[in-house]
């Protein structure tokens, strides 16, 4: 009899295990967007109503299929095991996706979320929150709303992997933006922190929600319509080549965003264009609601078009379409917080007006014993003031000296503070002189070694003249003695001194050029007027950096420079079509280069993001504040 429970015992802890571990592969593979590996694993499953269930997930999260998910009355429910709590889930992308409640999809939620915090179950935990903020997401937002907050501390508590570590943090990023966009100095740091977290990552899906949001941070957060449609580009390529429901949803959302830079910038042919090619491949919830925008960006480009028939038309589309969706219920949930709010404030106030009585009464008993305590106190300040008038003078005599000794003390400290400026300003020279004779001379030498590989490459095939190589070599040889000559008399600004920034960095894109080796072209919007004089010396010394990379270690043919004033801040963007490299196995320290970049920028409040892939190119976004 007792090898028989035993038997069981080990049965059933092997049972459990192994339904565990199969739960973990199977979430693992559907939440990395794997889905032919991970419907292949779950038919290899034994446990026949866990693989129904998981099933059902995934044909939900790939496909937008729903299968005949039976009803689950919430008010009824009791805790619930794993399989359960997946099909708790997939009852309620039901009520979200296909019937479009989201508070009731928002309730069971909440219900199978406390389930699985029951069961220790920190997948399935995960899984819930990651539901429930998607529906956050989504949501009719509210400006300045933080009961999302709840649910992001919650998820960062449970996160259980790498993967659920870097979403939670998307979430927090994304969520944010949204219902603080006109915070900026709330959204900055987040803005900065989870690109740097995923700055490493290969494309994936998770990745290109990040460039959707990294899009509506350029245009809300910066104003900068150039960057924002840079990351809505990358995130189409991505969503073009993989297919899957969420996949899709974001794709069109992706169309719609193009349309409305394409509004902003006034090109509405092209904005029409991009509408009229989104095809809705649900008639859901989600692309319910995508189709509304459509019908509103619609409406604003024929009204800015001045085209009545259609601009009515859209913009009755858009009104009927918000009806529809009665987006009225989304306020019910907010209710809820609202009644506990109300009902806290009624709570201070009864414990308010209940103090207010006790502090009366405390009042009057005060006075009655200041009274008498007036009395005493009168009493003995008349005997102390005259023993205090004698301290008083013992006490002048000594702040007296003590002043002296201050003054001389700080005559010292001042004599120190100015001998250690004088050594602190002498070693910022020496820095900045070599930087300069790197940035600089290194520019114009690494400029003078094209030259001498046309030489050796004119020896065998005469491509070019032979005198011109040499005036050109000559030239730059004379360059390079003028720039160190300047530096020796302390007038490193050159010509950005004379000419100006964007004069400056023309200059040395034609010099570059006319090594017939690599071609430089620099875009400029809205640098007419001159900018302060250190500013455009640190802003040039780093092109040339770059510039000069881009030579040395790409083996470049063509290079890009793209400069826009935006009022407040100045964005910079150097492109090239070199070979690339891997940014993991960078380090900023090897050398000055990329090194003294970062100095600079950092020494201007500005931010630097490096993209590169194998044998794609390098793209560098600088963002300085003016």
């Amino acid at each position: 009899m007792l090898k028989k429970k035993l038997a069981i015992l080990f049965f059933l802890i092997y049972y459990f295990s192994s339904a565990s571990t199969e739960l973990e592969k199977s979430i693992y593979l559907i939440k990395t967007n794997d889905y032919t590996n991970a419907r292949n694993y779950i038919k290899g499953i034994n446990n026949q109503s866990l693989k129904d269930e998981l099933i059902d997930y995934l044909n939900i999260i790939e496909l937008g299929k729903f299968n005949n998910i039976s009803e689950i009355e919430i008010d009824t429910l009791k805790r619930q095991n794993s399989t359960q709590i997946i099909h708790s889930l997939n009852k309620s992308l039901e009520y979200y996706l296909v019937n479009g409640n989201e508070l009731k999809a928002f309730n069971l939620l909440k219900a199978t979320l406390n389930d699985a915090k029951e069961n220790n179950d920190n997948i399935l935990v995960c899984e819930s929150l990651k539901l429930i903020l998607e529906i956050y997401n989504r949501f009719a937002i509210s400006i300045g709303d933080i009961s999302y907050q709840y649910f992001i501390d919650e998820y960062k508590k449970y996160a259980y992997d790498d993967f659920e570590r870097k979403n939670v943090k998307f979430f927090e990023y994304r969520i944010s933006l949204r219902y603080h966009y006109n915070n900026p100095s709330k959204i900055e740091p987040l803005y900065i922190e989870i690109n740097n977290l995923f700055k490493n990552d290969t494309l994936s899906f998770t990745k290109t929600k990040l460039n959707l949001t990294n899009a509506l941070y350029q245009e809300k957060i910066k104003g900068n319509l150039d960057s924002s449609l840079y990351y809505l580009n990358k995130a189409k390529y991505f969503l073009t080549t993989n297919n899957g429901y969420f996949e899709n949803e974001r794709f069109n959302a992706t169309q719609i965003n193009l349309a409305a830079l394409e509004f902003k910038k006034k090109n509405y042919s092209e904005a029409i264009k991009l509408l009229d090619s989104i095809q809705f491949q649900n008639n859901d919830y989600l692309n319910k609601l995508l189709k509304n925008y459509v019908s509103y960006w619609k409406f604003q480009v024929y009204n800015s078009l001045n085209e009545p028939s259609n601009s009515n038309k859209y913009q009755i589309e858009f009104l009927q379409g918000i009806l529809s969706q009665n987006q009225s219920k989304n306020l019910q949930e907010v209710a809820e917080f609202e009644t506990k709010y109300q009902t806290e404030k009624k709570e201070k106030e009864n414990i308010l007006l209940k103090t207010n009585v006790e502090k009366q009464q405390r009042q009057k008993r005060n006075i009655l014993l200041g009274t008498l305590g007036l009395m005493i106190f009168g009493g003995v300040t008349t005997s102390l003031f005259l023993k205090n008038s004698r301290k008083k003078r013992l006490l002048a005599e000594k702040q007296e000296q003590i002043e002296k000794q201050k003054v001389s003390t700080l005559l010292k400290d001042q004599e120190i503070n100015s001998i250690n400026a004088m050594i602190e300003g002498q070693e910022k020279e020496r820095k900045r002189i070599a930087e300069d004779l790197h940035d600089d001379i290194g520019s114009v030498l690494t400029t003078l070694k094209l030259h001498f590989e046309n030489f050796k490459i004119n020896e065998k095939k005469k491509i070019f003249s032979q005198t011109e190589l040499i005036n050109k070599s000559e030239e730059l040889l004379d360059e390079a003695y003028t720039k160190v000559r300047s530096m020796a008399h302390s007038k490193n600004s050159g010509v950005i001194a004379n000419q100006g920034l964007l004069v400056a960095i023309q200059n040395m894109a034609d010099k570059v050029s006319s090594s017939n080796k690599i071609t430089v072209e620099v875009i400029d919007h809205g640098l007419e007027n001159r900018l302060e004089n250190s500013l455009e010396l640190n802003i040039f010394r780093i092109i040339q950096e770059l510039v000069a990379n881009s030579i040395k270690h790409a083996n470049a043919t063509n290079i890009f420079i793209h400069l826009t004033n935006h009022e407040d801040s100045l964005n910079i963007m150097v492109e090239d079509n070199g070979k690339g490299f891997n940014t993991k196995h960078v380090k900023t320290n090897d050398g000055m280069g990329l090194h003294s970049i970062e100095k600079r920028i950092e020494h201007m409040e500005g931010t630097i993001i490096i993209e590169s892939e194998i044998n794609k190119g390098t793209t560098t976004i600088i963002d300085l504040p003016l």
